[in-house]
């Protein structure tokens, strides 16, 4: 009995090599198209530039709504006097 479990087992442990080393194998094989393709090296610089205005953007809204927070809070000042 022992020994088909240990058969059992040492078959799921190759399955799951051959799993693990397939999905690299693949995994690699993407990487290479994509790295290849002028098209995709292309379309990953336009995402990242979008990325990053996205943030400048977001960057400036705050910067813009902080001097709008301190107009106000100055005028709020002012009329307290």
């Amino acid at each position: 009995m022992t020994l088909n479990v240990r058969k059992v087992e040492t078959e799921l442990a190759k399955e799951l090599h051959r799993q693990k080393v397939e999905k690299e194998r693949s995994r690699k094989e993407i990487e290479k198209i994509c790295e290849e393709s002028e098209e995709l090296r292309e379309l990953k610089e336009r995402i990242r530039i979008a990325y990053v205005n996205k943030e400048r953007a977001a960057q400036l809204a705050e910067q813009q709504l902080r001097k709008q927070q301190e107009m106000v809070r100055k005028e709020l000042k002012r009329i307290d006097r």
